[in-house]
């Protein structure tokens, strides 16, 4: 069989709620998340909350540093709370310390600090398990699972994602199942069991199809397509790859139609076909240059 170079597969594509960067009612908005985390007159529960959805925009903003200030500020905040009373307002404390150290962890995977990662999503893990957070637990889980398959611990990493799957069946969490089972995909492919990785994008792509994701199952079908080429089907990649742009190209997604271009073209050019491989390639550039 013969192997491709690695191509970046897609993934799905997060924390994308606020639309309106630079807008007025984001700036008031984002105004308003600091105003409620440091002041004096605002309850605790909501200061919480409100560090929480500030980390998010500045993670949006790419704003790392800043991210994970104010969710230290806030597990600070949280922490001063003693617990030994089960009050609704401590339930309310101990799920946003659990969320505060979910992004945190988040934050701390994509500036490089993997071992703070790990340690924070452990420690979401505890609180979600003593709230009986089940849905908690599987978002934890999950981010855990992905730290074992960079470091290739697949069983460990299997383990964790057929729980997260069993909870979402339990909770029928149709959405987060699409993810998991791209997680799986992801999973073999790395541990290299096409046959399992293309069965579990299928299971993906089928669920999104029912569920009516129509522009999510790109993502889907541009990793069936990686797993196609990888073995040599490359009929089959071109069938995907063109389905996947056709998606992106009707809603008009610059960076998907330039990824997928650019797989199409480097299908046909390892099949031999330079000439065709150069078209897809130029279309791609005309796309990439007003960017």
């Amino acid at each position: 069989m013969r192997r491709v170079n690695h191509f970046p597969v897609f993934s799905r594509i997060v924390l994308c709620a606020l639309l309106i960067f630079a807008s007025k009612s984001y700036a008031n908005y984002k105004d308003s998340l600091i105003q409620n985390c440091y002041n004096r007159n605002v309850a605790d529960t909501i200061k919480a909350h409100s560090f929480n959805s500030l980390c998010l925009v500045y993670f949006n903003e790419a704003n790392h540093d800043s991210a994970r200030i104010v969710l230290e500020d806030g597990l600070r905040l949280a922490l001063k709370h003693p617990f030994q009373k089960p009050t609704a307002e401590t339930h309310e404390i101990l799920r946003s310390i659990a969320d505060l150290h979910l992004s945190l962890g988040t934050v701390s995977y994509t500036v490089g600090k993997i071992d703070r990662a790990a340690e924070n999503w452990f420690q979401s893990l505890k609180y979600y398990d003593y709230l009986k957070d089940s849905k908690g637990r599987s978002g934890a889980l999950t981010n855990i699972a992905n730290l074992q398959i960079d470091s290739k611990e697949f069983d460990k990493a299997e383990s964790n994602l057929n729980e997260v799957l069993a909870i979402q069946l339990d909770l029928k969490d149709s959405i987060g199942m699409t993810k998991t089972y791209n997680a799986f995909g992801f999973m073999y492919r790395k541990s290299g069991n096409d046959s399992l990785a293309l069965y579990n994008y299928k299971q993906s792509l089928e669920l999104k199809l029912r569920l009516g994701l129509t522009v999510s199952t790109a993502a889907s079908r541009n990793n069936i397509a990686f797993i196609y080429r990888e073995r040599g089907d490359y009929q089959a990649a071109l069938t995907e790859y063109q389905k996947a742009y056709d998606i992106y190209d009707s809603i008009d997604y610059v960076p998907g139609k330039i990824a997928l271009l650019n797989n199409l073209a480097n299908s046909y050019f390892d099949q031999g076909f330079p000439e065709k491989a150069k078209t897809f390639a130029d279309k791609a550039h005309i796309l990439l240059e007003p960017l």
